[in-house]
């Protein structure tokens, strides 16, 4: 959070550089699904398709038993996580059906190369490579074999399919009640910004902005998200640091709520002395656009770069900036 504060400038000043990975958790059926890179060719652990890609984070990944899976299928998964805590699977087992078949897994010799079916990735070695259930034939690492739950036999997918059919989903009390946990936080937020907009509309913010009201002069700085543009408003002599972010890749990283909880604090900062501005904000089909306060002189980032070491007076003053910060909000 500190690198993407402003010192002197906009933060996005270097969009991506010192942007905070902080990835969201999914659960389903007691798995914590976060997005992962995936560094060698993994195959999902529902579907058995191969998860394409080479850049950004291909799959979804359970931070606790490390099934492996594509960004479409986390939410079908039925069997619950086996490394879940036992009153969160009493909790899960309580919400719907469980399935408890054990697995009769034995050590194997496979001859051709070969997947886990657990974690996705190839089983190394030229004997022994891993271990396969003696009903179901499932191929499993020895070490993902803790991980893996008991539904031998049971085909996942058509189980899926058929809950669709009855209009039920794996997890799908988990998912109302996260859907409606937020949609009570973006009522908080909408309550927040609806303030400052309040306070912002004695300053010329009532009418709606959109692309075509700015000229865009030149790029103030690049990072893998995007970048910020130098813009003029027409009809006035006004200039802004447009932070211009691409919807595909804050998908594809799964950054929406790191976005939003961006947009909420810069909504926030329109009094504060140390926070640049946020005017408004307005989006295309496939980009964002934060049209925020223009400060010359550069942000934290590009000043730790230049001077590779701060002396010790530079990091107390910003320390006690954003120690105000909190004290204030």
């Amino acid at each position: 959070m500190i690198q993407r504060q402003p010192m002197d400038g906009p933060s996005s000043t270097s969009p991506g550089s010192g942007r905070g990975r902080c990835g969201r958790v999914h659960q389903v059926s007691g798995h914590k699904f976060m997005s992962t890179y995936l560094r060698q060719p993994t195959f999902c652990s529902h579907c058995r398709d191969f998860i394409w890609g080479v850049f950004g984070r291909q799959g979804y990944q359970c931070q606790v038993c490390t099934c492996v899976v594509h960004k479409r299928c986390h939410q079908l998964i039925v069997s619950a996580c086996p490394r879940m805590k036992k009153p969160a699977m009493e909790e899960a087992t309580n919400q719907g059906f469980s399935i408890n078949i054990p697995h009769k897994f034995n050590v194997y010799n496979f001859k051709v190369p070969t997947f886990c079916d657990h974690c996705g990735s190839l089983l190394w070695g030229l004997v022994k490579q891993g271990l396969q259930c003696k009903n179901c034939k499932m191929n499993v690492h020895i070490r993902c074999k803790g991980n893996v739950a008991p539904s031998c036999g049971v085909n996942s997918v058509e189980l899926a399919n058929k809950l669709a059919e009855m209009g039920l989903q794996a997890g799908g009390l988990s998912k109302r009640g996260s859907l409606a946990s937020n949609n009570n936080s973006s009522e908080t937020g909408s309550r927040k910004v609806s303030k400052s907009d309040s306070r912002s509309k004695n300053s010329d913010a009532e009418q709606k902005l959109g692309i075509g009201d700015f000229t865009f002069l030149q790029v103030l700085g690049k990072g893998s998200f995007g970048k910020v543009m130098l813009a003029k408003q027409k009809g006035c002599e006004r200039v802004f640091a447009v932070k211009v972010l691409k919807k595909d890749i804050i998908l594809q990283d799964d950054d929406v709520e790191c976005t939003m909880t961006e947009k909420r604090v810069l909504s926030m900062a329109g009094s504060h002395p140390y926070l640049t501005q946020l005017f408004c904000c307005f989006q295309t089909p496939d980009r964002l656009f934060f049209v925020m306060e223009f400060v010359s002189g550069g942000d934290l980032m590009f000043h730790i770069q230049k001077s590779r070491k701060f002396e010790e007076p530079q990091p107390v003053l910003h320390s006690s900036d954003y120690l105000g910060t909190h004290v204030s909000a």
